[in-house]
């Protein structure tokens, strides 16, 4: 939320709709999220909460098999509806649910869809850091450049 916040801050967009769509299964928001709540409300921003997952819980999947924790035991997740439903209903928002059994992403679309003065511009903000494997791309591709170099030198003499 607060990455969002800071997003919405820096790309000054003139619209008279201003929305986050948050998705998350609802657990652990942290201790500034009443806090950050208050300032996207005083920004006008409404927040569109999609939550993931069921109220009786299940394990993350991933590409190969489930998400374990530092103790290799499996993570489990439990969608909590009551934060993502006051998340939404303080900044005029509403939410949505996506899951095995329910899926109303169409509601959310047609929602967004109805909004005045939206200017259908999205970004992706992701929480993920930065991919580190450019550095070593980065460096072999001057190494070699660095390889060739002394390797042309060497042939001349």
């Amino acid at each position: 939320l607060e990455l969002a916040l800071t997003k919405h801050k820096e790309n000054k967009i003139s619209s008279k709709a201003k929305i986050i769509v948050f998705i998350s299964d609802g657990e652990d928001f942290g201790e500034k999220t009443k806090k950050l709540a208050k300032q996207i409300k005083d920004e006008n921003i409404k927040v569109f909460t999609i939550g993931i997952g069921t109220t009786n819980g299940g394990k993350i999947p991933e590409k190969y098999g489930y998400k374990k924790d530092y103790n290799g035991q499996f993570v489990h997740t439990k969608l909590n509806k009551k934060s993502l439903q006051q998340l939404s209903e303080l900044t005029k928002g509403e939410y949505y649910e996506v899951n095995s059994s329910i899926n109303q992403q169409d509601k959310l679309i047609h929602a967004l869809k109805k909004l005045d003065g939206v200017s259908r511009e999205s970004k992706d903000v992701s929480t993920k850091g930065v991919p580190k494997h450019y550095l070593f791309i980065i460096s072999a591709i001057i190494l070699l450049f660095l390889d060739l170099l002394f390797l042309a030198k060497i042939i001349k003499l």
